[in-house]
Parts: C-alpha cells; structure tokens; sequence
C-alpha cells in the first residue's frame, strides 16, 4: 500500500481530484502499464485536425485554444445562430478509453470545465459510446428548445436547457430513457471552475458522481439500464437554446482503469 496523489493538494486545487482517484490507485498505473491504463490530456497543444480527436463544430461556431491561459484550455463557442452544437470526443470515434462492467475493473473520468453562463445553453461531459462526437446530433438533440441527452450509451453531467443553472448527475443506456440520479448536483455560477468526476466501484457495483472532489451521487449498475459492457470515451458538446453566444471551457480531462 501507499500514499496516492501525494502531489496533489486537495479537491479544492485545479488538479485531480484525491477522492476520485485515489482508489484506482492512479500512481501506480501511471508508473506501471500492466496495473492500468489511464488517458490524460490537459490540450495544451489541442488543434482540431488531430486525429485522435472526433469533432463537429456547426457553422458560425468554433472550437479552440484560449490564448491567455497559460497550460493549455481550449473553449467552444456557438455564435449566435439558434441550436449551433460543438462536440469533442476522445479516440477517433472508435478509440475505447473504458468500461463499466459488472464483475469487471475499477474505472474513473474527470474533468475541469467552466461555463460563461447560466442561461441559453445545453451542455453535456462525460463518457459515451463512440462516435457521437463526430455528428451535431450525436449527443445534445439539436431540435429547437431541446438539447436533451440523445438515446445513447452515456455515463456524467448535463445541463438541461430547461434549467441552464444547473449541474445534474445522470446516465443513460440507449433503448432506455435518461436517468437522473441527481438534480441539481451543483448550481453554476457563471465563469467558475468545476471538477465533474465518475468512478465505477465493480466490488458493490456503484457508480459515484462527484463535483471538485466530493461525492454527490451514487447509482447501483442494473443490467437492464445502465450501460454497463459498453465501450465509453471522454466527450463533451455544447449547443445553443438561443441566437445567444454560449461558451464552455474545458481545462483537462483524464480517463483512467484498472487492468485486474
């Protein structure tokens, strides 16, 4: 046994986060490949032709660097046409970063966002199925006044357009409906910094939500709900409710699993 993150301060720090990482043991799989993999990207040298990166960006949008934030943060930004929608997604579309299996391996994500508003906009991060970065449609709805989780295999936070101030924790198994395991997991505040984290514990099969470090929710792994077995990989998408700019900022994100 030993001390993990041991270079970390603390969830209230811009790193990640103890409580999410800590019991996957993260250190160890950073120094010993046959323990674990894990992904880490901070974009500091982010373009959208990289290839191991799925896209879309909607005419009139645009997805990229920030150029005074020193390590690397890159920013999506609508424009102002009505249900303009940006997506990222990690692995090409095909690329698998981890599973949720019952009986299988402990596995986590996290992510450094921030949003410029509380209002206008529908937002979503976390792990889904691949190949829904590469389409406008292949995570948000993009029908006018919606914005909704599509029916996709899809494990973290969304902000509804119905209620743009807010956080909620959820999943959802394509073929079943969305499940929010918690509303109101964290109220926005426009222009601040949140850690979204997930981890899959497969010894009592939870999977935890959890906001700058701490543990908001929990949802026991079902097989007739959630998508457990399903091949994941970190995305996020951004869509416009109004002709209103919305912005969102991602600063990092790391995806990580246990090999045994």
């Amino acid at each position: 046994m030993g001390v993990y993150l041991t270079e970390y301060e603390g969830a209230s720090t811009s790193g990640i986060s103890p409580a999410v990482w800590n019991p996957l043991k993260i250190d160890v799989i950073r120094s010993n490949p046959t323990y674990g993999f894990v992904f880490f990207d901070d974009f500091l040298n982010f373009n959208r032709a990289n290839e191991s990166y799925q896209n879309v960006v909607s005419s009139g949008a645009s997805l990229s660097q920030i150029a005074t934030e020193v390590g690397g943060v890159i920013t999506a930004a609508t424009g102002t046409t009505q249900d303009n929608v940006i997506a990222l997604q990690a692995g090409a579309g095909t690329g698998v970063q981890v599973k949720f299996s019952d009986g299988g391996n402990p596995g986590a994500f996290e992510a450094r966002i921030r949003l410029a508003q509380t209002a206008d906009a529908a937002f979503a991060i976390g792990l889904a199925q691949q190949g829904v970065g590469g389409t406008s449609t292949g995570l948000l709805n993009t029908a006018a006044n919606n914005g909704e989780i599509q029916d996709v295999d899809f494990v973290g936070f969304r902000v509804a357009l119905d209620d743009p101030d807010a956080l909620d924790a959820v999943y959802r198994f394509s073929g079943n409906p969305l499940n929010v395991v918690k509303d109101v997991a964290q109220l926005i505040t426009a222009n601040v910094w949140y850690k979204l984290g997930v981890r899959f514990d497969p010894s009592n099969k939870l999977v935890r939500w959890f906001v700058d470090g701490v543990e908001v929710a929990n949802a026991k792994v079902t097989a007739t709900d959630f998508p457990a077995d399903e091949e994941l990989a970190p995305v996020f998408a951004l869509k416009a409710g109004t002709t209103t700019n919305v912005t969102a900022d991602v600063d990092w994100w790391q995806v990580a699993a246990r090999r045994s």
